[in-house]
């Protein structure tokens, strides 16, 4: 039997790793139903077919009408998805969207989300996008 050393073992979880990530979309545990904007208020109603997992945010709004001019989240935020009745989560946007959100429709919002496997292992990003036309 052949012994396998450290350097082996180590390829050889960075290749499992590597093919888990390409095998895996975050879109296999957040599913994305729909995402409606009004005002500053997003509903988000999404389904957890594996139940509840924490994933990285990121979220862009462009003015269509301002020559696309941008309002960004900043960098990645934490977030745990849990499930709830009716899969239906409200919020409001918060300071750095403000600019996008007085300047008004049309725009669009583009979410970023990626799941971290065991709270660590980013997976392959699921991207939407919302049309805010009114």
């Amino acid at each position: 039997m052949m012994k396998l050393g450290r350097w082996d073992k180590t390829a050889i979880l960075a290749s499992l790793t590597f093919f888990a990530w390409l095998a895996i979309p975050s879109s296999l545990f957040i599913r994305e139903i729909s995402t409606n904007v009004l005002g500053g208020e997003v509903t988000f109603i999404r389904e957890l077919p594996l139940g509840p997992v924490t994933a990285e945010w990121q979220t862009e709004i462009t003015l269509i009408n301002e020559g696309g001019f941008e309002c960004n989240s900043g960098d990645w935020q934490i977030a745990h998805y849990q499930e709830i009745q009716g899969n239906t989560v409200r919020y409001e946007l918060q300071d750095w969207a403000a600019a996008c959100i007085d300047a008004g429709p049309p725009f669009y919002i583009t979410n970023t989300r990626r799941v971290l496997l065991f709270g660590v292992i980013p997976l392959r990003r699921v991207v939407s996008v919302t049309d805010v036309i009114r």
